[in-house]
C-alpha cells in the first residue's frame, strides 16, 4: 500500500481519486467519503495500529469514536 508523502516545500498531498465500489476499498485502508453535503471517514479493520495511533491518537480501529 502507498501513502502520500510530503516533500518539504510542500504544505499538503491530496490523494488520488477512487471509484465508490468495493472492489476499490480495501480493509488496510483508510478513505475519506464526501458528496460535497456530507463526509464520512472509513477506517478498515486491517489499518495498521501505528496509523491508527498517528492519526486518531488510539491504538485500535475500534478505539476510534464515532458519532
Amino acid at each position: 500500500m502507498s501513502f502520500c508523502k510530503l516533500q518539504e516545500d510542500e504544505e499538503s498531498v491530496i490523494p488520488s481519486f477512487l471509484p465508490l465500489s468495493s472492489e476499490h476499498i480495501s480493509d488496510d485502508g483508510v478513505y475519506l467519503l464526501e458528496n460535497g453535503h456530507d463526509c464520512l471517514i472509513y477506517v478498515g479493520d486491517s489499518v495498521s495500529a501505528d496509523i491508527v495511533r498517528k492519526l486518531f491518537g488510539v491504538s485500535t480501529v475500534d478505539e476510534i469514536p464515532t458519532l
